[in-house]
């Protein structure tokens, strides 16, 4: 059913259904890298976030991005956001990557596994219960996720999560990592609360 699905879908925009289209037609795709530049933001002295994109709340052409990202077959899709979030600006290969969510269907392990294929390194989940839905929870809800402790032996670890917004499960990965001078969290979206 997923490959019919992947064979089938339209571009999330312009509803444009001719040949294969993974996620956007090539004219919507274009109107898309015209708007996309990774920014950097500081989430606290310690963890530093990089996006591709602000969502800004009304902001009707984010919403259907976030929207036509969600569902299968969209791997091909995940690979080419991360290369160009690693082209447009000089990204070193972290030593580990590790994300939040819950399971191989999710948008931000997609997120993950296109940063653990680019840069051959692995991907390692942080958080500790599953029956978590992580979406559904208030920010200070997010801040106590009880994840996992891991061991990065040292090195600087990157954090890869498809939305960030307050910040909250960062700084709950950051701890679970023994709070290292430096974490970095690369994500598609910033999510603004205005």
């Amino acid at each position: 059913m997923e490959i019919l699905f992947k064979y089938m879908r339209s571009c999330a925009f312009c509803g444009n259904s001719w040949g294969k289209v993974e996620w956007l037609c090539k004219g919507c795709e274009e109107n898309l890298l015209k708007r996309i530049e990774v920014k950097n933001r500081k989430i606290s002295e310690c963890i530093e976030h990089q996006y591709l994109i602000d969502w800004f709340p009304g902001d009707s052409f984010v919403n259907q991005l976030v929207y036509s990202l969600k569902g299968p077959g969209l791997i091909k899709t995940y690979q080419n956001l991360a290369i160009i979030f690693s082209s447009f600006q000089e990204i070193k290969a972290p030593s580990s990557l590790f994300y939040p969510s819950k399971g191989e269907r999710d948008h931000g392990y997609q997120w993950g596994v296109s940063f653990s294929d680019l840069f051959n390194c692995s991907l390692t989940p942080l958080i500790k219960e599953k029956s978590l839905k992580q979406a559904s929870l208030s920010y200070e809800e997010r801040e106590g996720l009880r994840f996992q402790e891991e061991s990065y032996g040292g090195q600087k670890p990157c954090f890869v999560d498809d939305i960030v917004t307050s910040g909250s499960t960062a700084k709950s990965a950051h701890r679970a990592l023994g709070q290292p001078v430096k974490l970095t969290v690369w994500s598609l979206f910033y999510r603004r609360n205005l």
